[in-house]
């Protein structure tokens, strides 16, 4: 009985699948497996199961983040390069486990967003609060120190003290610019320019259009 309500499940799984294929965006991009195996074709990803599908020859392959280690592809609608990567670290107390996060900012303190899983329209479409944007809205954010997911929303009390003590220049670029810790397109700011101060050969600065920010 166990066997039987096993198969079904999975013939349900792959049904929902197909059924729901062809109301997903797809893009040209590539996903490389943790074997180094890379495989291109048209992609879509599914947030809410956490799931990036590959249409390939008329079949579609379904693959979780616990086999990939990234994909990407340039979304036509954005038009920009989307990088996600398949992370293992704590959130905010959650158990350890591999995610998909999507890379904004690149460097010693990357930035990363997901997607909500469920999105508010209405509080997207209607809100009066100056430290609310659409995006806000749409995505989680957060960066990644010591094995950590950090939201965005707790970097000011959190993690700016940390950072103040190895960098005095922080204060002074934030009081320069006139930043507000408060808004997520600052945050993005002041750690690109903490980024920069840090001696990282592998470091690239990112055009700061791929954080899809407006505040």
């Amino acid at each position: 009985m166990k066997k039987a309500t096993l198969i079904f499940s999975i013939l349900l799984f792959f049904i929902t699948i197909s059924m729901a294929k062809d109301k997903l965006r797809w893009n040209k991009g590539v996903v490389v497996l943790n074997n180094n195996e890379m495989i291109e074709g048209n992609l879509s990803y599914d947030h809410e199961r956490e799931l990036i599908m590959v249409k390939l020859e008329g079949t579609t392959r379904a693959y979780s983040s616990h086999v990939v280690t990234y994909f990407q592809f340039f979304d036509e609608i954005l038009r920009v390069s989307r990088t996600y990567l398949s992370i293992s670290g704590n959130q905010q107390n959650k158990r350890k486990s591999n995610q998909f996060f999507e890379l904004v900012l690149d460097g010693s303190l990357p930035i990363f967003r997901k997607e909500k899983k469920h999105i508010n329209f209405k509080l997207v479409l209607n809100h009066d609060n100056p430290y609310f944007s659409k995006y806000n809205a749409c995505f989680d954010y957060f960066t990644y120190y010591n094995g950590e997911y950090i939201e965005l929303s707790e970097f000011k009390d959190y993690l700016y003290p940390k950072l103040n003590k190895q960098n005095k220049e922080l204060i002074s670029f934030v009081d320069q610019h006139n930043l507000n810790l408060k808004l997520t397109g600052h945050l993005v700011l002041l750690i690109d320019y903490y980024n920069s101060l840090q001696i990282d050969l592998d470091y690239t600065k990112l055009n700061l259009s791929q954080a899809i920010i407006t505040n």
